[in-house]
This record gives C-alpha cells, sequence and structure tokens, in this order.
C-alpha cells in the first residue's frame, strides 16, 4: 500500500510542475561590463526593449516572443516598458524608442534560447546592451548564461524560467538599489502603439 502510494505522490509531482520543488539544476553565469565613470541605472524610466542581430535557428519562440518576456523581466524596476513587436535593428530601435520619448534602450542578442526534447535541459545565452535613448551613450553590456536540467519530467523547465535567478541578479546590479526584483509583479508592460505595429 505504501509502496503504491509513493508511485502516485511521485505521478503527482512530475505531471503537476509543483512549485516546492527545485525546477533545474545546472551552470549558471553572468558578465556584466559598465561604464566605468557611469552611475547605475536610474529606475522608474520608460524603457524599450527589442531583439537585434540574427536569430539562432535553435531559438524556442519568436523575437517579439522573446522581446516581451524580457520587458516582462524589466517591468519591476521601470516606470513603463515597451517591446519592439519585430526583428529590429540597432538604427530602428533607437528610433523607435525615441519616437515612444523612452529613456533606456536594451538591445538583446540571442545566441541560445533553446528547450530540446531529449535530455529535459534547457540552454540559454544573451548578450544585453543597455543605452540612453535620447544621447546614445553606452550604459553596459551583459552576458547571461544558464543550462538547466529538470529534476522531473513535467515541472516547468522552459527558457524563461532557467534564466530567472540571473536576471533577477542582474537587474538588481544593474539598477540604483530598490525593491528586490525577484517578488515584484509585472503591470506596466505596454505593447506598442498601433504607429508602431
Amino acid at each position: 500500500m505504501c509502496r503504491r502510494f509513493a508511485f502516485l505522490l511521485l505521478l503527482v509531482f512530475a505531471f503537476s510542475g509543483c512549485e516546492s520543488l527545485p525546477h533545474s539544476i545546472g551552470s549558471k553565469n553572468m558578465r556584466i561590463d559598465k561604464d566605468p565613470i557611469a552611475s547605475p541605472l536610474e529606475r522608474n524610466k520608460k524603457i524599450y526593449v527589442a531583439m537585434i542581430g540574427g536569430v539562432p535557428e535553435d531559438m524556442d519562440g519568436s523575437p517579439e516572443a522573446l522581446a516581451l518576456q524580457f520587458s516582462k523581466f524589466l517591468a519591476p524596476v521601470a516606470a513603463s516598458v515597451r517591446p519592439a513587436e519585430r526583428l529590429e535593428t540597432r538604427e530602428e530601435a533607437m528610433r523607435n524608442a525615441a519616437a515612444q520619448s523612452c529613456d533606456y534602450v536594451f538591445l538583446i542578442t540571442v545566441e541560445h534560447w533553446e528547450k530540446p526534447l531529449l535530455p529535459p535541459s534547457v540552454e540559454v545565452a544573451i548578450n544585453v546592451e543597455a543605452v540612453e535613448a535620447g544621447s546614445g551613450r553606452f550604459r553596459s553590456n551583459s552576458r547571461l548564461e544558464a543550462t538547466c536540467h529538470a529534476m522531473l519530467y513535467g515541472l516547468e523547465n522552459s527558457p524563461r524560467e532557467c534564466v530567472r535567478p540571473q536576471v533577477n541578479a542582474w537587474l538588481n546590479t544593474l539598477f540604483a538599489p530598490g525593491p528586490d526584483t525577484a517578488t515584484a509583479p509585472y503591470p506596466n508592460v505596454m505593447p506598442p502603439p498601433p504607429s508602431m505595429r
């Protein structure tokens, strides 16, 4: 009886994505190259997020979906965040950010954002450059990497969840001191205006 109960409990955990269990294990790295004379980025500013450069063939998701996801990551430190709706060039992103009166532009280049079918692992490698929208002044260039292996099939093991710990640490390092981003809500991600679609 106990053996049967233990087996059923294992099945429940495997297929429920139970939040109380650790989602993944694996290597995680973060590197930030900042403007050495610049102060931390200010919180509560308008941010424009765009994917630039090529999209790797193994990327799980579209450029606009990833820009939207990264906008949600940035929302806790921003007054508002506007994600690009398509892959853009650097020049297009800077122009669109200025047209929407944004303060910062985050330019994302993805090397890996994949979720292979087997084994249950995820690999993420992202470069993120932050510049001032008005002046184009460089503020930082960051690289976020993560390789995650699911503890059990059925647990959420997406690229988004895999890289989330690095993103939270990165935000708290890059921006001026404030509330911990890991517990902040995502209320202020705004879709592009009709003229930008």
